[in-house]
């Protein structure tokens, strides 16, 4: 851990990282694309239901285009929304605990322990608490990672082992 700073900063927001969003979305958007052209080619009225016993492949032809306008365009819509919450959290870390942004933080003093096994190889600090949750910070969802590290470092009670 020595490449988190000595001096920890008294609070810290993290955002959320831009790079994870972007999958997110690209995701969305293959699904919404897929879905339109469903639609489109089953609104030409070129697909029929073909008894998948007959030819299985011009059956697959049918069920993309039958079912997929209405699975693939509502599954990319959900999607882009859980994107866009993604996009919205804040983690906040202080002197009093840590918390997302809008929602009730947690003390330090009910953290039980935190789990740094991955903190160096993939940049993963899991902070548990003492009633069984946990805050998992990923320095590649959340910005601001080392100063975020600094403060959990600084506030959390030592415990005796």
């Amino acid at each position: 851990m020595s490449e988190i700073p000595n001096e920890a900063p008294a609070s810290v927001e993290s955002p959320a990282a831009k790079d994870p969003a972007v999958r997110i979305f690209i995701l969305a958007a293959m699904l919404v694309a897929f879905g339109i052209w469903a639609m489109m080619d089953l609104s030409t009225g070129k697909f029929h239901y073909v008894d998948p016993g007959e030819d299985i492949n011009a059956f697959g032809k049918w069920a993309f285009n039958a079912f997929g306008a209405y699975i693939c365009t509502p599954v990319g819509v959900v999607i882009a929304v859980l994107g866009l919450r993604f996009l919205k959290g804040v983690l906040v870390a202080d002197g009093e605990g840590i918390g997302w942004k809008g929602k009730t933080k947690r003390p330090w003093a009910q953290v039980a322990t935190l789990d740094a096994t991955q903190l160096r190889d993939k940049g993963i600090l899991v902070v548990h608490f003492k009633d069984g949750a946990r805050i998992k910070l990923d320095s590649w969802k959340l910005q601001n990672f080392k100063k975020l590290v600094a403060v959990v470092e600084a506030n959390v009670p030592k415990t005796k082992e």
